[in-house]
């Protein structure tokens, strides 16, 4: 942020990361004092705790100073935030992917389209691969900081189910569950350690994987023309997938210019294509062809286009909870997870079990009055 993506905005901008918590407080001072010259970047969920507490400024004004910015259709909506004031622009964006090494593309079940590839045809295709080179070659971040389990809210569960949470111990989740102890059989052993897939991707322990766009971004870097991404499968049910967005915002209370500019200068395409070749996010804005965007991260860009535009898709969104029962929520899954695919315990006890734990979780307060 402070050597790449700020370093042509013509003022002075003082940088401040901060965990969460710590954030949120930090938000809610500067409310209290009338906002001053903040731009508040954070996740879609952050603002809708933020807008919920009162803290934000209405941004509706800046709008038609970016009515030409070239936003992509349906993504200036979400800075709504449930109300009729728009409370956040979009920055940018992010989603979990596949990518395969060329040297996987081979042994793609006969007339499989990896931009409509089935969750059965990635089945046979993990299966090709293990046939023929005796190793398990297919790659989720199972690590203790790996994101699995958004693998399995956010894509298995919507692509067999429909839903996140809603089926989970349902009828339906138990050919999801079965599938996934049958895929497993041709999953590289380091995936129980491995926290992110691009590293496993770049030194061949592993050949297809799914992980998000971050945490394929240096395999991208590095070896463009090695690597191809696509969208997440499908399922009975349709593609399910998360999609992340991230915004620009400002305390309530703010009326500053230079707040205003700042976020007019982090929308431009070309800081969006710096801030895309820094962090791995994606732009939320068109990149016109005068813009050069490095080739790896292009072949990011259009499979998130094409696993956003698909005619069957789930879009899920992790539930906004307090931390505690985060943890909670994603630990169900997890559990599941480790006992009916790990440990081949009974689906339908498992689910069973794990069905009231989520229960405790989903109905617990949102969060507090104050963020």
């Amino acid at each position: 942020m402070r050597q790449v993506i700020l370093q042509d905005f013509p003022q002075s901008v003082d940088f401040e990361p901060y965990d969460r918590s710590i954030f949120n407080r930090r938000v809610v001072e500067l409310a209290a004092n009338a906002g001053g010259s903040a731009v508040l970047g954070g996740l879609q969920q952050d603002f809708l705790r933020m807008r919920q507490a009162g803290v934000l400024a209405s941004v509706d004004d800046m709008l038609p100073a970016l009515a030409n910015r070239g936003f992509l259709p349906g993504i200036t909506a979400q800075g709504k935030l449930e109300s009729e004031t728009t409370y956040f622009i979009p920055w940018m964006q992010a989603t979990y992917l596949m990518a395969a090494s060329k040297r996987a593309l081979p042994f793609l079940p006969k007339g499989a389209d990896l931009n409509q590839l089935r969750y059965e045809e990635l089945l046979a295709w993990a299966a090709n691969i293990y046939r023929a080179t005796g190793k398990g070659r297919l790659g989720f971040p199972v690590g203790p900081n790996g994101l699995m389990v958004r693998f399995l809210q956010g894509y298995l569960y919507p692509s067999f189910t429909g839903t996140m949470s809603d089926g989970f111990s349902k009828p339906t989740a138990v050919p999801m569950w079965q599938y996934l102890r049958e895929l497993w059989r041709y999953v590289a052993p380091s995936s129980l350690i491995l926290d992110r897939m691009d590293n496993a991707l770049l030194n061949g322990e592993v050949w297809v994987a799914w992980d998000h766009t971050a945490r394929l971004l240096q395999a991208f870097r590095e070896k463009p023309d090695d690597f191809v991404a696509f969208p997440a499968p499908v399922g009975p049910k349709g593609r399910g997938f998360i999609s992340i967005m991230a915004g620009l915002g400002m305390p309530r209370g703010s009326t500053s210019s230079s707040a205003q500019s700042l976020i007019e200068y982090l929308t431009r395409p070309l800081t969006q294509v710096q801030t895309m070749e820094s962090v791995g996010f994606l732009p939320v804005v068109e990149i016109g062809p005068e813009i050069k965007v490095s080739r790896g991260l292009s072949t990011l860009v259009h499979a998130l286009v094409k696993q956003s535009n698909s005619g069957n898709a789930i879009l899920t969104a992790v539930p906004i909870r307090a931390a505690a029962d985060a943890r909670r929520f994603d630990l169900v899954y997890l559990v599941a997870f480790s006992r009916i695919v790990l440990r081949n315990m009974d689906t339908a006890d498992v689910l069973a079990r794990q069905q009231q734990m989520l229960l405790e979780a989903v109905t617990s307060p949102l969060q507090e009055s104050k963020p």
